[in-house]
């Protein structure tokens, strides 16, 4: 039924792979906004408002990656068909979130690589050892019937003719059904086959032991659960401790040697000279309005390192215009915001005027 277990995996991945695409794609209010609010805009500042774009979160995105994997490491030993189905997923979920980074997300604020390492350093380094360790107890747990044979001759109480009402639906004939029990069928017992939420010296790393002094494996069976979760964990384990060593190692190195590593190669073109790289300028994004708030003092910044530009000033939305001179002046209010410095190449300094260029200013000056 729907309500099972793989039915509900695969109604998440599919929700992942076409309703929330289908959903992202169409941006209903984004079109509501330009194609219907716009038009009726009375002022420009209403109008370039409707055109801002969605929002959206950088962490969100990872989330939907991750949940996407850990679906999928989770129940792989149940569900194998999840990474086909996931596979396609991330495929779809990159070309949809690359469009909209294009077409339909407002901008989002400048951000590092720090979320992408440590994602790829820890959290799908977990989700690897938790696919190894689910894995092989869920391996274990086969058939997940619960009833292992008892070995022991069948009682005769239980020969014969019997009516079993199923689903607690005692005495309605519409959930009866007739067993035949006969002298030579096999007894069973109940026994937990689903070992994975216990806690106990036999229980972890997964093996053969899950089984105590129950047995309802077979050879083949047990021999995969030992390979998954006793070796491959092992090599996971291995493989972590090494990484961690690598960790200490390069934290204690940086104390006492330069850690940097430069990135690329020198293309020989200044950074000054290029009209589509802006600078790291201390932004506030505020709803109210359609442009950043600049929480620095811009004064020496030449307008295309902003990142953006206005039909006025950039000045028009520096909030250090709207601190009190008094204030602003003061030492408290030098640490108010922040300090960025340009500094341009020599070539590009103004000139040093020359003696007779000064007497020429000086005597325009006088007139």
């Amino acid at each position: 039924s729907e309500d099972d277990l793989i039915p509900s995996i695969y109604n998440v991945f599919f929700a992942e792979l076409v309703t929330v695409p289908l959903t992202a794609l169409s941006d209903i209010a984004g079109h509501f906004s330009r194609h219907f609010l716009a038009p009726r805009a009375v002022t420009e500042e209403e109008t370039n408002a409707c055109f801002k774009g969605a929002e959206y979160e950088l962490a969100e995105r990872y989330t939907t990656v991750t949940k996407l994997l850990f679906l999928c490491f989770f129940f792989a030993t149940l569900y194998p068909m999840g990474f086909f189905v996931c596979a396609l997923a991330l495929f779809v979920t990159y070309f949809t979130d690359k469009f909209c980074l294009l077409r339909v997300w407002k901008p989002a604020p400048q951000m590092g690589n720090e979320i992408a390492e440590f994602s790829r350093s820890y959290l799908y380094t977990i989700m690897l050892v938790l696919l190894v360790l689910v894995s092989a107890y869920q391996f274990a747990g086969f058939p997940y019937d619960n009833l292992c044979e008892a070995g022991s001759p069948l009682p005769e109480d239980y020969v014969g003719n019997f009516t079993i009402y199923t689903e607690g639906k005692v005495d309605n004939p519409a959930y009866a059904v007739n067993v035949t029990v006969e002298q030579n069928d096999m007894m069973y017992y109940f026994c937990n086959m689903d070992k994975m939420y216990e806690l106990s010296s036999d229980s972890f790393p997964p093996s053969d032991r899950l089984q105590g002094n129950d047995h309802w494996m077979t050879e083949t069976q047990e021999g995969i659960v030992n390979l998954i979760g006793q070796y491959g964990f092992g090599v996971l384990l291995i493989g972590a401790i090494i990484k961690s060593i690598v960790i200490v190692h390069d934290f204690i190195k940086s104390f006492y040697e330069s850690t940097y590593k430069p990135v690329g190669r020198m293309q020989g073109k200044d950074f000054c000279n290029q009209g589509s790289v802006s600078a790291y300028i201390p932004q506030i994004r505020n709803p109210n309005f359609n442009f950043p708030l600049i929480a620095c003092d811009i004064s020496g910044i030449p307008g295309k390192f902003i990142g953006w530009g206005h039909p006025a000033d950039h000045e028009f939305f520096n909030l250090t215009r709207n601190i009190p001179p008094d204030i602003k002046n003061s030492e408290d209010g030098q640490d108010m915001m922040s300090i960025v410095k340009y500094y341009p190449p020599r070539n590009q300094l103004p000139k040093p005027l020359n003696v007779i260029d000064q007497a020429r200013i000086s005597r325009d000056v006088i007139r």
